[in-house]
């Protein structure tokens, strides 16, 4: 039997430098780290906690988190959550509720939350609920107002995916610059140390400035190996500990906006994440999800 040679030459050393660039470019990678028992585990866990909003107070404002955390991490699977007419009744319901009672305190915060949540989700049904403009404009002054105030960058981020505003607006450059010294010093403690006490304010602020200002977040050095060694850690231990489940999701969300290409902002889609997977066109066996009514 003779053997042809392919028409075109294969160069080996291309193939190579591709494996290389692959490892380099995705230090975390959603669709290998978060493995399909992670996903069958979650979606029982959901199944189980969330399933009933009448059971406790928040389990909608929950239930509507992890919808929007699992649209991050993996938007293929986001149809495996799906809420029926009495559910999205009580998310609008409560979302009214936060809108019309504008406290400074609670719900000034907690409302961008959930309404980021939703726009990640679900942008469809965001654009559907009958959000105030006069109520816009009040969280835009109060952020005005409270831009130098403790924790404002945390309340800020999701506001950005909620509206969606710029927070180049709002924030001077040395508003900035303070936030990230306190990132690096919660870097150069984890880089010497080792030790993980700091790890989760410093994923969180992370992820907060990644949101809040995508375009210049790469050039500011804040990211080490620690982030991705730790994260696999916190990640496995979350895993043996089944009360704990709930903290999984949030975690690898966290990893999976900070490994982004970029990261994207817009009211059509609320926050949209491109990972180097999709820039470097590498493929990877999709999985068939498991639809879930509630």
């Amino acid at each position: 039997m003779s053997i042809q040679s392919p028409e075109e030459t294969i160069n080996i050393k291309d193939l190579v430098l591709d494996e290389l660039h692959v490892k380099e470019t995705l230090p975390f990678d959603p669709k290998v780290d978060v493995s399909e028992k992670d996903w069958q585990d979650f979606f029982d866990y959901f199944e189980q906690g969330y399933k009933d909003f009448d059971s406790a107070p928040n389990v909608w404002k929950m239930a509507l988190g992890m919808a929007a955390r699992v649209t991050l991490v993996d938007p293929s699977r986001s149809s495996s959550i799906q809420f029926n007419d009495k559910h999205w009744e009580r998310i609008y319901l409560e979302l009214k509720k936060l809108e019309e009672t504008k406290d400074p305190g609670y719900t000034l915060i907690e409302f961008p939350k959930v309404f980021a949540d939703l726009r990640i989700y679900s942008p469809s049904r965001a654009d559907q609920y009958p959000l105030d403009p006069s109520y816009m404009d009040w969280i835009k002054g109060e952020l005005s107002q409270r831009k130098k105030s403790l924790g404002v960058f945390e309340w800020a981020a999701p506001t950005t995916i909620a509206l969606p505003i710029s927070a180049s607006n709002y924030f001077s450059d040395d508003d900035i610059e303070q936030e990230i010294r306190t990132t690096k010093i919660q870097k150069d403690n984890l880089d010497k140390s080792g030790v993980n006490f700091f790890y989760n304010s410093w994923v969180k602020n992370l992820v907060t400035l990644r949101i809040l200002f995508p375009e210049r977040f790469n050039g500011w050095d804040l990211i080490s190996d620690k982030l991705w060694d730790l994260g696999r850690v916190e990640l496995d231990q979350l895993r043996q500990r089944p009360s704990e489940r709930a903290g999984f999701l949030p975690l690898a969300s966290n990893l999976t906006i900070l490994a982004a290409e970029r990261v994207i902002i817009g009211e059509g889609f609320g926050l949209k994440l491109v990972m180097p997977s999709d820039v470097n066109g590498i493929s990877h066996e999709p999985a068939i999800p498991q639809t879930r009514k509630f």
